[in-house]
């Protein structure tokens, strides 16, 4: 695979800097309910969010493996750090209350995996995660530490998990498939971004992909195991309602998978595994090339490229 080089990414990203604005200054943290201000919406967008960085971003760092998304995180700590770091500060100055529902929806999921990404670059030790992450009703440092300031408000990859969008955007159950966890126990990391207008039919596809992948749901003769995920989430997207979360499951599956998990009267849960979905690169990897002037596309800025 030929990526754009890390080096343009950087030289992008001071590009960026300049459309980026100063970083969001850290206030007092609010009580959850606060969250509530951060998903007030307009009817119909008021601004827009450039994503199309995400896409240099990707080809530079990330390669697909065994139907996976893997991410070259030593590479993002030594490389793209500088992106990462001024593109999140682009991030936390856009108006997120005047954007619609399902633009703040697309802001909200990119904006969490990205910082996942930027957590698990910068992690100690990406082979010990069951202390860094936990689990989702008891998430480690990683997913507790406050990384960003939105609107006035210090958030958390926790915060904006389970503050906004478990609280908020949990009409779907398919949310759970844009819940990158940085593990091969999760949905694989989205090969392009959420925008307001597709992030619906993104998330029903990703979905189909998880469900149907080696990740997703293993269904034999004897019994159906699914991943720990739908048991971390079930509450909160399925009501706590087994019967939902088996009919959701069999509506996504394929083949001999649906026809089982139509039949299974229980799913056993699989343990949740901690292994990383990191990317090794080899040198030759890095192949050189132009990934192009951040700041000169979609018009720049907040009022560029639509979301």
């Amino acid at each position: 695979m030929q990526r754009p080089s890390p080096r343009h990414l950087l030289l992008g990203a001071a590009a960026f800097m300049m459309l980026a604005g100063p970083l969001a200054t850290a206030q007092t943290t609010l009580p959850p309910e606060a969250f509530a201000q951060l998903t007030q919406s307009a009817e119909t967008s008021q601004t827009a969010v450039n994503y199309s960085p995400l896409a240099d971003f990707n080809n530079a760092f990330t390669d697909q493996q065994r139907g996976r998304t893997r991410i070259a995180y030593a590479a993002v700590k030594t490389d793209g750090s500088v992106f990462l770091a001024q593109y999140m500060r682009y991030l936390t100055n856009v108006n997120v209350t005047a954007l619609s529902r399902d633009d703040q929806l697309a802001y909200w999921l990119n904006t969490r995996n990205l910082l996942i990404v930027q957590a698990m670059a910068d992690a100690p030790n990406r082979r010990r995660l069951n202390r860094l992450r936990g689990t989702a009703t008891a998430p480690g440092p990683m997913w507790t530490e406050k990384r960003i300031t939105v609107g006035g408000v210090e958030l958390s990859i926790d915060d904006i998990e389970r503050g906004i969008l478990l609280a908020h955007f949990n009409d779907d159950p398919n949310l759970l498939y844009g819940l990158y966890q940085g593990t091969t126990s999760g949905p694989s990391f989205p090969e392009a971004a959420f925008t307001g207008d597709t992030v619906r039919p993104q998330l029903a596809a990703l979905g189909q992909e998880f469900v149907n992948s080696r990740s997703g749901v293993k269904a034999s003769r004897s019994k159906v195991e699914v991943p720990a995920i739908y048991d971390w989430y079930g509450e909160a997207l399925f009501g706590g309602d087994e019967a939902a979360r088996t009919a959701h499951l069999a509506g996504l599956a394929t083949g001999r998978r649906a026809e089982r998990l139509s039949a299974a009267t229980t799913l056993k849960i699989r343990k949740f595994s901690y292994s990383s979905d990191e990317l090794v690169l080899r040198q030759q990897n890095l192949a050189t090339g132009g990934a192009g002037d951040y700041g000169n596309r979609g018009g720049g800025g907040v009022g560029g490229a639509g979301s």
